[in-house]
Protein backbone atom coordinates (compact mmCIF):
# COMPACT_ATOMS: atom_id res chain seq x y z
CA UNK A 1 0.00 0.00 0.00
CA UNK A 2 1.26 3.10 -0.60
CA UNK A 3 0.49 6.58 1.08
CA UNK A 4 -1.94 7.31 -1.52
CA UNK A 5 -4.19 5.15 -1.06
CA UNK A 6 -4.10 5.47 2.77
CA UNK A 7 -5.09 8.88 2.44
CA UNK A 8 -7.74 8.09 0.68
CA UNK A 9 -8.79 5.46 2.90
CA UNK A 10 -8.69 7.78 5.66
CA UNK A 11 -10.59 10.46 3.59
CA UNK A 12 -13.49 8.11 3.18
CA UNK A 13 -13.30 7.03 6.73
CA UNK A 14 -13.41 10.72 7.85
CA UNK A 15 -10.35 9.80 9.16
CA UNK A 16 -7.29 12.62 10.29
CA UNK A 17 -3.96 11.57 10.00
CA UNK A 18 -1.05 13.49 10.89
CA UNK A 19 2.29 12.27 8.53
CA UNK A 20 3.78 10.58 11.28
CA UNK A 21 0.52 8.32 12.03
CA UNK A 22 0.71 7.63 8.21
CA UNK A 23 3.95 6.42 7.75
CA UNK A 24 3.48 4.41 10.99
CA UNK A 25 0.33 2.78 10.13
CA UNK A 26 2.26 2.81 6.33
CA UNK A 27 4.82 0.32 8.02
CA UNK A 28 2.21 -1.72 9.86
CA UNK A 29 -0.12 -2.28 6.88
CA UNK A 30 2.28 -3.29 4.69
CA UNK A 31 4.16 -5.48 7.23
CA UNK A 32 0.84 -7.44 7.71
CA UNK A 33 0.59 -8.04 3.33
CA UNK A 34 4.40 -8.90 3.77
CA UNK A 35 3.29 -11.56 6.52
CA UNK A 36 0.35 -12.81 4.53
CA UNK A 37 2.19 -12.90 1.05
CA UNK A 38 5.18 -15.49 3.34
CA UNK A 39 2.11 -17.48 4.71
CA UNK A 40 0.82 -17.91 1.40
CA UNK A 41 3.63 -18.77 -0.33
CA UNK A 42 4.42 -21.59 2.58
CA UNK A 43 0.67 -23.01 2.06
CA UNK A 44 -0.61 -25.22 -0.80
CA UNK A 45 -3.41 -24.41 -1.88
CA UNK A 46 -3.47 -26.38 -5.51
CA UNK A 47 -5.83 -29.22 -4.08
CA UNK A 48 -8.34 -26.38 -3.22
CA UNK A 49 -10.86 -25.12 -5.33
CA UNK A 50 -13.07 -22.14 -5.09
CA UNK A 51 -15.45 -22.91 -2.81
CA UNK A 52 -14.75 -25.43 -0.79
CA UNK A 53 -14.78 -24.12 1.93
CA UNK A 54 -18.22 -22.99 1.59
CA UNK A 55 -19.56 -26.32 0.75
CA UNK A 56 -17.82 -28.02 3.48
CA UNK A 57 -18.83 -25.66 6.17
CA UNK A 58 -22.34 -23.66 5.40
CA UNK A 59 -23.71 -27.27 5.53
CA UNK A 60 -23.22 -26.77 9.73
CA UNK A 61 -25.67 -24.04 9.68
CA UNK A 62 -29.03 -24.25 10.18
CA UNK A 63 -31.61 -23.52 7.13
CA UNK A 64 -32.89 -20.71 7.49
CA UNK A 65 -37.10 -20.63 6.88
CA UNK A 66 -39.17 -17.76 7.67
CA UNK A 67 -41.74 -18.43 10.47
CA UNK A 68 -43.66 -15.94 9.69
CA UNK A 69 -44.34 -13.61 6.29
CA UNK A 70 -45.21 -10.31 7.10
CA UNK A 71 -46.51 -7.55 4.32
CA UNK A 72 -44.63 -4.10 3.23
CA UNK A 73 -48.08 -3.04 5.38
CA UNK A 74 -47.34 -5.27 8.79
CA UNK A 75 -43.93 -3.75 8.78
CA UNK A 76 -44.30 -0.23 8.25
CA UNK A 77 -47.46 -0.11 9.73
CA UNK A 78 -45.44 1.72 13.24
CA UNK A 79 -42.85 3.76 11.56
CA UNK A 80 -43.39 7.69 12.15
CA UNK A 81 -42.42 8.54 8.39
CA UNK A 82 -42.64 6.46 6.06
CA UNK A 83 -42.40 7.74 1.90
CA UNK A 84 -42.70 4.68 -1.04
CA UNK A 85 -42.90 2.09 1.37
CA UNK A 86 -39.47 2.74 2.79
CA UNK A 87 -38.81 4.09 6.37
CA UNK A 88 -37.23 7.62 6.21
CA UNK A 89 -34.64 8.10 8.73
CA UNK A 90 -33.23 10.70 9.83
CA UNK A 91 -29.36 11.53 7.87
CA UNK A 92 -26.67 10.21 10.26
CA UNK A 93 -23.25 10.51 8.04
CA UNK A 94 -22.49 14.14 7.96
CA UNK A 95 -20.19 15.47 5.04
CA UNK A 96 -16.70 16.45 5.51
CA UNK A 97 -16.62 20.30 5.49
Amino acid sequence: MDKKLLEELARHSFIELEEDEKSKFLEQINDIFADIERILKKVDLKEIKDGDYYKRYLTLFNNDTPEKIFTSEDMLMNSKNVKNNYIVLPKIIKEKE
